[in-house]
Parts: C-alpha cells; sequence; structure tokens
C-alpha cells in the first residue's frame, strides 16, 4: 500500500476508521487471489508515517487534515492492525513460498565518533521520541508495536489515553512473525554533545552536500540505520528505498551526465557493505530511480 486510498474509504473517516482494516483485508485478498501465484515477496505497507503523519498531521499529502498528533494515535494503530490481517491473508495463501516484510521510513542517526558512548547516543537518538521531532516520524512508533508486540514505553505514556478501546487484545495481531525488515533510507543526522555535554544533534558543517530537496548527504546513512534495525529487531534487513533528486538536465551530446548521483549512489553502497563487514544481515537493496 502506497497511499492509494479509495475515496469512498476516506468518506467513511479513512485511517480514522477502525472498520478499514477489514476493507484492507479483502484488498489483501484480492491481491493474492489476482498475483499469488507469481508473486512471492511481499510488502504489506510502504512508509505508514507519510500517509498518517504527512495526510492527518500537516496537510502536505491526502486528505490534507491538520490534526493534533495525538488524534491521530487510532490512525496509526489502525494501519498496524491492517497490516497484521494482510499478513495473516498471505501466511494462509502462501504459507512458507511467500517472504512477508513492512517498510517503515526514518533518517539515520549517525554517531559523530565511534566511541560506545557516541554509538549508544545515536541508537537512542533513533528509536526515543524527543521534542526536536514529531511524534509520528519516532520510527519505534511504528516498528515496536509490529515487531516486538509493544508500544516503545517513552510513546505509550503519550499515546496510551487515545489508542483505541481494548487495543492491547490486537498486539498479537500486528506482532505476526515476518521475514524482513524493508527500510527506506536518503539521508541521517550526526548525533554528538554540545558544549555542555548534552546529547544533541550536531550541526551542519558549511558546504554539506545536499540533494535537490535538500536532503543532507550522509556517507554513513546505510551503515548506522540497517545496524541499529538489525540489532533492534533481528531481522534480515531490505534497504527498500534509496537515492536522491538531483537537477539533471540533457546536455548538447543527447546524453544526461550524472556524476552526484553516481558519488550519492558509491558514497551509501560503501556504507552498507560496511554495515554486512559489521554482520548486518542485508538482504537486499534497492535505488530507487526516476522510473522505479
Amino acid at each position: 500500500y502506497h497511499w492509494d486510498l479509495p475515496q469512498i474509504l476516506q468518506q467513511q473517516g479513512g485511517w480514522m476508521n477502525p472498520s478499514i482494516s477489514d476493507a484492507f483485508a479483502e484488498y489483501t485478498r484480492a491481491v493474492v487471489d489476482t498475483l499469488g501465484d507469481r508473486v512471492s515477496n511481499w510488502m504489506t505497507f510502504n512508509e505508514p508515517q507519510c500517509f498518517v503523519g504527512l495526510g492527518l498531521i500537516n496537510g502536505h499529502h491526502a486528505p490534507g487534515y491538520l490534526l493534533p498528533q495525538t488524534d491521530v494515535a487510532k490512525a496509526a494503530h489502525h494501519s498496524m492492525v491492517a497490516h497484521g490481517k494482510a499478513v495473516d491473508i498471505l501466511r494462509a495463501k502462501g504459507g512458507s513460498k511467500y517472504t512477508i516484510g513492512y517498510v517503515p521510513t526514518t533518517q539515520a542517526m549517525i554517531p559523530a565518533t565511534e566511541t560506545p558512548d557516541n554509538i549508544e547516543l545515536a541508537r537512542k537518538a533513533m528509536f526515543s521520541h524527543t521534542p526536536a521531532r514529531e511524534l509520528l516520524w519516532t520510527i519505534s512508533l511504528f516498528s515496536d508495536p509490529v515487531y516486538l508486540g509493544k508500544y516503545p514505553d517513552d510513546i505509550l505514556e503519550i499515546i496510551e489515553k487515545d489508542l483505541p478501546k481494548n487495543w492491547q487484545d490486537d498486539m498479537a495481531l500486528i506482532s505476526r512473525d515476518l521475514d524482513f525488515f524493508g527500510i527506506n533510507l536518503y539521508s541521517g543526522k550526526i548525533i554528538g554533545t554540545d558544549a555542555q555535554g548534552v546529547p544533541c544533534v550536531l550541526p551542519d558543517a558549511p558546504g554539506k552536500p545536499q540533494t535537490a530537496l535538500k536532503w543532507n548527504v550522509e556517507d554513513e546513512t546505510l551503515r548506522w540505520g540497517t545496524r541499529f534495525m538489525y540489532e533492534r529487531y533481528k531481522k534480515p534487513v531490505i534497504v527498500t528505498e534509496n537515492g536522491l533528486a538531483n537537477s539533471d538536465w540533457v546536455h548538447m551530446d543527447g546524453k544526461v551526465r550524472d556524476p552526484s548521483r553516481i558519488d550519492f549512489t558509491r558514497r551509501y553502497l560503501l556504507g552498507l557493505e560496511k554495515a554486512i563487514d559489521e554482520g548486518v544481515d542485508i538482504a537486499g537493496y534497492f535505488h530507487w530511480s526516476l522510473i522505479d
């Protein structure tokens, strides 16, 4: 599911309506009945943070709502219930022949230096909610329930009062066993300490490389992003999206010459190679180009 919600379901409340999980189950069954004899690798949701967060909190995506973060806790929960129902249908149809995963997104938190203390600071920043980051962009909100069967404690303190009644009864369904952890990774933040020794995101150095979308180019994004996910969720990791927006045009010789994209890809794949060397089980990498 890549955010293409039928209008009739939105008119019934969309992801705020608990019955949407049944509609998603019906959709899953139709897709599997049609394609299940030819497709063996499945992902239920792509970036739930986007259609919940960008759609319901800041209005950047459809349906363009501007709701308080805590009001959207139900929508986040409903999306994960829908995921669980989809997994059950896929398992019933394909059994062990199907490889099934789930795809959240985040920025990698990268330690400023590779000391044990700094690595731990970056790991904590990766999964903990902080005032500097919107609640729904904390990846553990959408990943801990699915892979660990529980909401992270720091987030549960904020949203428990807003979750659906008897939400605990859904956790076994939400956390059905999966075969891999999919992650969309494009950029990262450097984590260190300020002059007072307080953990913080370090300011960008002057001239920091950026993509056309003004996203920082951080060489170690795939290294630390995949490593922290693998260590926490204990599943093979697939980088399901990576790449960059670039200022491309057709040159006078009729070719598009894109050395920046080549350089970006080499930097990031060298980081991914480091993760593999450090023991991270990398099951795949997808580069998102113009037409993929």
